[in-house]
């Protein structure tokens, strides 16, 4: 996101994947009291849906441990990506989004399922999964390409 007035507009999307992919309702969010969660629309927007949105105490993160202790393990894996693979820093974005799809699919000590599978109650498909940066291909669709033009192009997963 760009701008925090994006967050009402990414949550509704959010929440409808949610919905969509698993059937459930949100019940609550939990928040840091950081300002791009205290707007009124999104206020008005929780309150109508029958969402309860928690809060923690101003400049506590401790009593936000799940998402900081989270937050810690996405940026330190993403680290080690981009460091293993000598990959610049502008490329952070990925590599957390890589982090995120990885732990998501790790199994968990105390339920020994993985996140993914609580959500979705099956199993993640892994056939997928790449080594960070790996060379791929990506195909370019008939309705893009000449005939004697390349089916691929080269890129970086």
């Amino acid at each position: 996101m760009k701008k925090k007035a994006e967050v009402l507009e990414k949550f509704k999307m959010i929440k409808a994947d949610m919905n969509n992919a698993t059937g459930r309702k949100i019940k609550r969010i939990r928040s840091d009291n950081g300002g791009e969660y205290m707007d009124r629309l999104l206020k008005e927007y929780l309150s109508k849906q029958g969402i309860r949105h928690e809060k923690t105490v101003p400049f506590t993160p401790q009593q936000n441990g799940l998402a900081e202790r989270t937050n810690w393990s996405l940026v330190k894996m993403a680290r080690s990506m981009l460091y293993y693979e000598g990959i610049d820093k502008k490329g952070w974005a990925e590599a957390v989004n890589t982090s995120a799809w990885i732990i998501n699919r790790i199994p968990n000590t105390v339920t020994v399922k993985t996140p993914y599978e609580i959500v979705y109650h099956k199993k993640p498909q892994l056939k997928n999964l790449k080594v960070f940066d790996a060379l791929g291909y990506g195909h370019i669709p008939d309705e893009k390409r000449r005939k004697l033009d390349a089916k691929a192009f080269k890129c970086r997963f």
